[in-house]
Parts: structure tokens; sequence; C-alpha cells
């Protein structure tokens, strides 16, 4: 629900300035909950990916179809939970341009990208967001996952067959 706007007065100034404190610690905490879930879920993945070539190395096709539909399980989870990680930050942020915007505050002391203006441009515009690739990762992992299995039972059915 959008409440309207206040005039700004001293009382409540100093409160959005206490909720850009309190926002912006918000963010951080998200943001570093954000790379703990990449950083635990790729730590898994890299286990995963070295049971796969023992398995391949044996041609044992039963072990390769459980352990590439659990991994592909595991990958679908990573994405969602990302996602929900990712949401909180999106909101945090939006927090902190309107804020930043409320106060009035100089787009050179600005912490958001929305409202950073010639810092964002110099720093950051040229280079590939991190969630974009994040997004991509996740993408390319699951779809590596989804083709072991297929490769697998497409294997086991016809090793079975001959």
């Amino acid at each position: 629900m959008n409440l309207p706007y206040e005039p700004l007065s001293e009382r409540n100034e100093s409160d959005y300035w206490k909720q850009l404190a309190n926002a912006t610690s918000c963010k951080n905490s998200e943001d570093l909950v954000f790379w703990t879930i990449i950083s635990v879920f790729t730590a898994a993945h890299t286990i995963l990916i070295a049971t796969l070539v023992t398995a391949f190395a044996s041609t044992n096709y039963p072990v390769l179809i459980g352990l590439s539909l659990f991994a592909l399980n595991l990958a679908i989870v990573q994405r969602l939970v990302q996602q929900r990680a990712l949401g909180h930050l999106k909101m945090y942020e939006g927090l902190i341009a309107n804020l930043e915007k409320r106060l009035r505050m100089p787009s050179d002391f600005a912490l958001s990208g929305h409202y950073a203006g010639e810092r964002w441009d110099k720093y950051l515009k040229k280079g590939s967001r991190a969630r974009t690739v994040i997004s991509y990762y996740m993408i390319c992992l699951i779809l590596l996952w989804f083709g072991i299995f297929i490769y697998s039972v497409a294997k086991w059915i016809f090793n079975s067959q001959a």
C-alpha cells in the first residue's frame, strides 16, 4: 500500500536517514546470502561432477541416471532459492533509491545504481552484470544435468537391448 508522502520535516527526515541506514544494512546482508547460496550450491555441483566422472568411467548408467536426476533437482532448487534472494535484493535496492530521492541526496553520494548517475556510467554500465551471468550459469547448469540425464537413459536403454 502506498501512503502519501508527508512534507519533510526535521523529525521525519531523521527517520528517513535511519531507514536508509537500515535498508542499506539489509541489502548488504541479503547480498551476502545471495553469494553464499551460489558458493554452497556450486561446491555441491563440483562434488557431483567429480562423482559423475567416476560413474562415466565405470559405465554404470543407473548410477548416472540417479546422479543426474539428483543434480538436476538441486540446480532447480538453487535457481528458485537464488530468485527469491535476488527478489529481496531488488526490493532493498528500490527502497534505497526511493529514500535517496526522497532525501534529495546528491548523485555523487548515492549508493543505488538507479540514482548514482555518472559513477554508474563510468564504472559499471560497460561490464556484464553479475546477476545476468549467474542467471545464464544456472540455465546452463540445468541444461547440462538434463542432457546428462537424457544421455544416460539413452545409453542404458541401448546397452540393455544389445
